[in-house]
């Protein structure tokens, strides 16, 4: 799902939410689709956000153990997006991502434990350029 706000007459900001399940096994069709949709937008100010289940992803070392996650890395790495959840937000994994196009956009203010899902709360802070 995406909003578009406008920013200014010449430009938007997307806003995008994304959710795979872990119960419906990852596709070469579905995973080409959401880097083909990532390479789309990457000139865009762009928010992504969502629960994109990719367990086998060590962010720190951005890498992942399956083909179809290292793939989603080097689509996100290559249009110089930013993952901006550090922390485990699931059973040892960081399933959700909030990810920006310019690395300065948003802080991250605070994430709710209570229960899950975790509530991330974000800060938008405008484009660095």
């Amino acid at each position: 799902m995406w909003c578009k706000i406008k920013i200014n007459k010449r430009e938007d900001f997307l806003i995008g939410v994304c959710y795979r399940s872990p119960n419906v096994e990852l596709s070469h069709k579905a995973n080409n689709s959401l880097c083909a949709m990532i390479d789309e937008i990457s000139e865009k100010p762009v928010i992504l956000m969502g629960d994109f289940n990719y367990s086998d992803i060590d962010w720190a070392t951005t890498r992942g153990q399956s083909r179809y996650s290292q793939e989603f890395i080097n689509h996100v790495e290559h249009n110089h997006w930013t993952q901006h959840v550090a922390d485990e937000t699931c059973n040892g994994s960081i399933l959700d991502l909030v990810l920006t196009s310019d690395p300065d956009m948003i802080v991250i203010l605070s994430r709710c434990w209570i229960s899950l899902p975790v509530v991330i709360t974000i800060c938008y802070s405008g484009m660095s350029s």
